[in-house]
């Protein structure tokens, strides 16, 4: 797995991470895509997160996903942060994400799941 992360001020429109993820992803590279984006976000308040999957290849297990939710603590991310997960309109690759982001928003976190980056924006 390998990414790029940008972070941007807009004084009109906030703030804005955007990640782009390639390669192949297990829950080990989702914990450290949260735990990265999470150190940025830290002293940002209301900040909006795009993730971008679309050229990336995961294996989410249903257990995996809610153990690294279970593990998922307030103090790794601002409560007032939105992350959008953008997944490979594959059905499998998009179901594992949208469990991902059921499971976080269940949680409380602002998360939501979908199949183009557009959407998500």
């Amino acid at each position: 797995m390998n990414y790029q992360i940008k972070l941007f001020h807009w004084p009109e429109r906030g703030d804005h991470i955007i990640m782009v993820v390639r390669g192949f992803v297990e829950i080990q590279g989702f914990k450290q895509m949260f735990r990265k984006v999470g150190e940025m976000t830290e002293l940002l308040s209301d900040c909006k997160v795009l993730i971008d999957l679309v050229d990336a290849n995961h294996r989410l297990d249903p257990a995996a996903i809610q153990t690294f939710v279970s593990e998922f603590t307030p103090d790794q991310w601002p409560s007032n942060s939105k992350i959008a997960l953008v997944s490979t309109p594959q059905i499998q690759q998009h179901n594992q994400i949208l469990l991902l982001a059921a499971s976080l928003s269940r949680r409380g976190y602002k998360v939501a799941a979908f199949y183009d980056s557009k959407s998500a924006i």
